[in-house]
């Protein structure tokens, strides 16, 4: 994982112009395995905030992945084109190493820190003179966009290569495994652009339900079966099943999600 990490760390100081300053400063914070990527332009030496990285799983910890905006990046007002550090906190559930196994990603594990990181370098370098509309704080359809653009990049052979390393010997994937993995990235994908359509279905169709009229009632539950037999024919869902109950992204996107 460490060296996978690493990996990420250039590439994306390649593509930004920009280098990453690590501190362990874990014990100041929340937990000993967090630390902190302190970000400095090439160009003009300044820092242009911080990210804190919060990879492993523990009791009680939030285990989904994301990142969240703590300090926009604001230009200050007594100093023009001058903007305050930002500060984002990445939040993942990574296989931490033990004394008896090594800490080791799949693609997916990757392709995950890939896309987190990249909205916390968007909410460093989304810079504006307005705090609403600064980092992440962007319209619901560009949010996603520039973590999913990059994300692509690990379906690049050359970045493939780079970010991948065996544990024992070292060696990156070899090229036909990088081909059956290039050839893969298009399987399924159309059921999971359905699954998308159904969420989406389901959500617009929740929030437009009119629940202050008298006596008015819904089955959630029913209303997602519905929509899941319309949307992918002949996959039926358990029935003892309430997956509304577990559509975390239901209150955060709002009838926005599509």
């Amino acid at each position: 994982m460490d060296s996978t990490v690493k990996a990420l760390f250039d590439i994306y100081q390649s593509f930004f112009d920009i280098t990453f300053v690590q501190h362990n400063n874990g014990k100041e914070l929340w937990h000993e395995d967090v630390s902190t990527l302190e970000v400095i332009d090439n160009n003009t030496k300044a820092v242009l905030g911080y990210v804190v990285l919060d990879l492993f799983p523990r009791e009680g910890k939030f285990s989904h992945a994301c990142c969240a905006s703590v300090v926009p990046p604001c230009e200050r007002k007594e100093e023009d084109g001058v903007f305050t550090p930002a500060l984002t906190v990445v939040i993942a559930n990574f296989p931490k190493a033990t004394k008896d196994a090594q800490a080791l990603f799949m693609h997916d594990d990757v392709e995950t820190f890939f896309h987190e990181f990249g909205h916390a370098i968007h909410g460093l370098m989304g810079r504006s003179k307005m705090c609403t509309f600064a980092g992440t704080r962007v319209k619901r359809d560009f949010v996603e966009l520039p973590s999913q653009m990059l994300e692509e990049w690990l379906w690049d052979r050359a970045i493939l290569q780079k970010v991948s390393k065996h544990y024992q010997t070292g060696k990156p994937l070899p090229d036909e495994l990088i081909d059956a993995k290039i050839a893969s990235q298009n399987a399924f994908s159309g059921r999971d652009s359905l699954r998308q359509l159904q969420f989406a279905q389901f959500s617009l169709q929740l929030f437009n339900t009119e629940f202050n009229k008298e006596g008015s009632t819904l089955d959630t539950t029913q209303l997602y079966r519905d929509i899941q037999a319309k949307t992918i024919k002949g996959l039926k869902g358990s029935d003892n099943g309430h997956f509304e109950c577990a559509f975390g992204h239901l209150m955060g996107y709002g009838a926005g999600y599509y």
